[in-house]
């Protein structure tokens, strides 16, 4: 069952693979420019680029409903219609200042509001369910029918439904996590390294991995320092560590590249999705090894305390965040991500085969 769980989310991602790799690359060279003062933030350069290099991001529930779609058989422009609707600026504005949790209603019934902009669950579910009632109405509305009604009760039951119900169910599945998250850290700083820098790509490749964010973001304004930033930062480089070791194995050309870009798209941008989606996903032995790999890193950034003075992704180009009045601090996660790396380039060399390919 969870076997067939990621392979339909591996299989709804492939076809995005291209356009979040792109997109990670040129975040990786704004974020550089940025640094070298080439481009000042903020300035319409800054933000034109910005834009082009996280739009893929913002509109992940779009894309993803489209691809869902054509995964499980559903219209794909109806499945993006509805993935749609989450982001359309007036409903967001409901919100108000109050944010997640804010409440409005639909001819009386209430509808709890999120913010569903780079979300993966919720446009995921709603089209899995609405591939069912797609694949009724078409069997039961006559042809001549299709063209209208098919669509307006398509959107009539299901935009409701998923502003309703299956939204928010997603959303605070990422907000249970991180209360989870937080829990753990006030224990063991050492288990909860490991269960986040061995588990946070298992809590991206679900999307819901945005909910802790807030967290950082809140510790960072009211302590100036966060311990787990650098938990994200052993998984990401273990992840950078697991793509190094298929390359250095592979024979197979289209392989190399595509873990070659891994490497590189992640250590300048810090985004593992091309990646995860694209090899890890497909390979549980390749996966977890890089759970493993940013276990192990985790557990030593919880063991020496390392945290970040900023919110960032876990990136090359974002090491400055671990500068601190500590010196050692910096010393030590650079040691985190050294063991990351290396676990995972070792444990990614040996469950590579060398004829393996790019599936």
């Amino acid at each position: 069952m969870i076997s067939k769980i990621f392979g339909a989310v591996s299989g709804i991602f492939a076809p995005l693979l291209p356009a979040m790799a792109g997109s990670g690359i040129l975040r990786g060279i704004l974020i550089l420019l940025t640094q070298l003062g080439v481009i000042t933030e903020g300035s319409g350069t800054y933000v034109i680029w910005y834009t082009l290099s996280m739009s893929v991001f913002y509109f992940l529930p779009v894309l993803l409903a489209f691809s869902a779609g054509k995964r499980f058989g559903a219209s794909p422009y109806l499945s993006a219609l509805i993935g749609a609707c989450l982001l359309y600026p007036d409903f967001i504005n409901l919100m108000g200042e109050i944010g997640n949790g804010a409440t409005t209603d639909f001819f009386g019934i209430p509808v709890v509001l999120m913010n569903y902009n780079s979300t993966v669950v919720p446009a995921i579910l709603a089209v899995w369910a609405y591939s069912f009632l797609y694949k009724f109405l078409d069997d039961k509305i006559p042809e001549t029918l299709k063209l209208v009604v098919l669509p307006a009760v398509s959107l009539i039951i299901m935009v409701p439904l998923t502003m309703m119900i299956i939204g928010p169910i997603g959303v605070y599945a990422g907000e249970g996590v991180a209360f989870v998250v937080n829990w753990v850290i006030d224990r063991s700083s050492v288990l909860a390294g490991i269960l986040v820098g061995g588990g946070w790509s298992v809590l991206v490749s679900m999307g819901i991995h945005w909910a802790v964010n807030p967290i950082m973001i809140n510790n960072i304004a009211q302590n100036t320092f966060d311990y787990i930033c650098p938990f994200t930062f052993a998984c990401n480089f273990g992840v950078i560590g697991v793509a190094l070791g298929v390359f250095l194995k592979a024979r197979n050309q289209k392989l190399k590249s595509f873990a070659a870009s891994g490497v590189v798209t992640i250590a300048l941008s810090a985004i593992i999705e091309p990646t995860l989606f694209g090899m890890l996903v497909k390979n549980k032995k390749l996966w977890g090894a890089q759970i493993i790999a940013g276990a192990a890193g985790g557990a030593f950034c919880g063991l020496t305390h390392v945290v970040c003075t900023a919110f960032v992704f876990g990136s090359v180009t974002t090491f400055p965040a671990f500068v601190s009045p500590d010196a050692m601090n910096f010393v030590y996660a650079m040691i985190a991500m050294l063991i990351s790396t290396v676990v995972g380039a070792v444990l990614g060399f040996i469950f590579t085969g060398r004829d393996d390919q790019l599936a």
